[in-house]
């Protein structure tokens, strides 16, 4: 993405030091404190709800007893997970397009819209994706030498 910002000796190290600060705040705290207001012998960890409900941040916002939270932060992981995602994707297929423009991968994939998307090396990024819905089924988590023993 440095390549196509306008000042990036200007805006990556705002940046990358936004970044350090969140990864503090956010994933370091939010672990402390839910650390130490869920103890570690709470008999919902251990079973009887849903995986989910398993853990220990939706624990807490069920003690506190407003019911839309755990659905409010799991519309905020959402949207995490599908920026992270787009921003894999876009980094992926970047990275496969300027390799075919030194040669490096297929020429087909350096092939670009008027808008200068390089659509061929975004279709092959997004249908590795599309690879992990392969995994959906019901003895999906469970190991292959599970499987046999049953």
């Amino acid at each position: 993405m440095a390549g196509e910002t306008k000042d990036p000796r200007r805006v990556l190290p705002k940046c990358f030091n936004a970044t350090i600060f969140r990864v503090i705040f956010f994933y370091i705290g939010s672990a402390l404190a839910v650390s130490i207001n869920c103890p570690s012998d709470a008999p919902e960890l251990l079973g009887g709800l849903s995986n989910a409900g398993r853990s220990p941040y939706i624990i807490n916002m069920n003690r506190l007893m407003i019911p839309v939270l755990p659905s409010l932060v799991n519309a905020i992981v959402f949207t995490s997970i599908f920026s992270t995602g787009s921003s894999f994707m876009f980094t992926a297929s970047r990275m496969l397009y300027t390799l075919s423009l030194h040669g490096q991968a297929p020429k087909v994939f350096s092939r670009v819209n008027r808008y200068g998307t390089p659509y061929l090396a975004v279709g092959l990024v997004a249908s590795f994706g599309c690879l992990s819905y392969l995994t959906l089924s019901s003895q999906a988590g469970v190991g292959t030498s599970a499987r046999r023993c049953r």
